[in-house]
């Protein structure tokens, strides 16, 4: 199965949150399911997959329009910008 799970979240770091983020995608993909995960590119430069001791790998996509946490009106575009990149992708 394969799955895309859409995050505002800024990754990594040390907020509950993205730590149970992280390892849900983890725990998906290790059960055999292709994992996606969808991230604001906040401009961290911290290896994701060290900073959270991941030992099943998936793929990870920034969104390069979002170089910061998006609150306001960017919460929505945001989203909407995942679900468009999310369909583009699986089209292809």
């Amino acid at each position: 199965m394969n799955i895309c799970y859409i995050s505002n979240s800024a990754s990594p770091s040390n907020n509950a949150s993205s730590l149970q983020i992280a390892k849900l995608c983890e725990y998906v993909s290790k059960d055999g399911h292709t994992v996606k995960l969808i991230l604001p590119n906040t401009g961290y430069k911290q290896n994701f997959f060290n900073f959270y001791n991941i030992k099943y790998k998936y793929k990870i996509e920034r969104l390069k329009y979002f170089k910061k946490f998006p609150i306001g009106i960017n919460y929505y575009l945001y989203s909407f910008f995942s679900y468009i990149f999310t369909n583009i992708s699986a089209a292809s």
